[in-house]
């Protein structure tokens, strides 16, 4: 499937799970079904060293349509003044939609729990079910993806809450969205990597959290260019 999907010169952004950055890579072989020989990211003029063992996960823009998935780097090396290094994929490819929304990656702590059918549980029921928390990965208008000890199937509905913080105040954020994925974390057995769209309709709190998302990101650009915010 994969020597299907991805080629040569495909763009690649690179996120790992212990920076909430962005880097910019390309293919410059597909191996086998799962393994890749990629640029190592260059930024500012500095190779990013992206060590042996580390969770990445990457989206490929290619001839058809977005892809994402989890990989692991498996070795690093120069060979004709070129750095490289090969990753192997450790999760299906999953065919994204082109988003809607900015997706800004973002850590912050959230809690979630998941919403009964109402013919499962009632009113007074649903309120005493127990919150979990979690932080997350990234987040935009449309919905968040986030790490927890707790796991979930696809389609499963989820009420989260979370504070946000602008410049005009501080704001409690409430959501009910759907599970899009939850897949354990490559070598925590412990933690998972959940994605959820988020449902609601709620015209005004959406945009609330869209100006929160612009105001971060500003302030993430100006922070980058050494200036003051």
């Amino acid at each position: 499937m994969v020597s299907s999907i991805l080629t040569v010169g495909d763009k690649v952004d690179i996120q790992h799970r212990q920076k909430q950055h962005q880097y910019k890579s390309k293919i410059l072989e597909v191996v086998d079904e799962e393994t890749l020989r990629l640029l190592l990211p260059i930024e500012k003029s500095v190779v990013v060293p992206l060590a042996k063992g580390r969770c990445l996960e990457l989206t490929f823009c290619c001839k058809k349509g977005v892809y994402r998935c989890s990989a692991e780097v498996i070795d690093r090396y120069k060979e004709d003044n070129i750095y490289l290094m090969l990753v192997r994929i450790t999760s299906e490819l999953e065919k994204i939609q082109r988003r809607k929304f900015y997706r800004l990656p973002y850590a912050m702590e959230i809690e979630f729990r998941e919403v009964k059918k109402e013919d499962e549980i009632s009113l007074e029921e649903q309120e005493e079910v127990l919150w979990n928390r979690g932080v997350t990965l990234d987040l935009s208008g449309g919905g968040c993806r986030f790490n927890s000890s707790a796991t979930y199937d696809v389609e499963t509905q989820l009420e989260i809450r979370f504070f946000v913080d602008m410049e005009s105040g501080s704001y409690e954020q409430i959501w009910i969205g759907k599970v899009t994925s939850s897949s354990q974390i490559p070598n925590r057995p412990d933690m998972y990597e959940t994605r959820v769209e988020f449902i609601d309709t709620n015209r005004q709190r959406r945009e609330q959290l869209i100006k929160f998302i612009f105001e971060e990101e500003r302030k993430m650009r100006r922070k980058e260019r050494g200036m003051d915010y």
